[in-house]
């Protein structure tokens, strides 16, 4: 499987539930890994309407 440059690789649903991704990434260039704490992010959404409504665009979409 193949994920275009910018999009989110991982499981959302995990990132929300706290619960580790057993994803395994191999890339074919150089890439930046970006690791996100998901009690920090859940404090966000809680803390930020904005982000709430993003979060509810993506899951329409994804």
């Amino acid at each position: 499987m193949f994920f275009d440059e910018g999009k989110f690789p991982g499981s959302m649903t995990m990132l929300l539930t706290n619960i580790p991704s057993m994803l395994t990434i191999e890339s074919l260039e150089p890439l930046i890994i970006v690791v996100i704490n998901s009690k920090a992010f859940r404090g966000l959404l809680i803390a930020s309407d904005d982000l709430k409504l993003f979060k509810i665009y993506y899951l329409e979409k994804n």
